[in-house]
């Protein structure tokens, strides 16, 4: 099976960015998810600051080589 996907650039920039980026984006969310776990179940934290939630998700799309500036 082969798929091709078209894009208009640069009005579709956004949209060639997720698609391009879409399995870095999954990894990178997957490891959040385990971090939440973790602070949760190994810190007995069950809330977090939105600021600090914020920062530990951009700091993961920084590792997968994402940018953040595009969000």
């Amino acid at each position: 099976m082969m798929a091709v996907l078209q894009f208009d650039l640069p009005k579709d920039e956004y949209e060639y960015y997720v698609c391009s980026n879409g399995a870095a984006m999954a990894r990178a969310i997957g490891e959040f998810s385990q971090k939440l776990r973790a602070i949760y179940k190994y810190e007995g934290k069950e809330t977090i600051s939105t600021y600090d939630t914020r920062q530990m998700l951009f700091d993961l799309f920084i590792e997968h080589g994402l940018d953040t500036d595009i969000l």
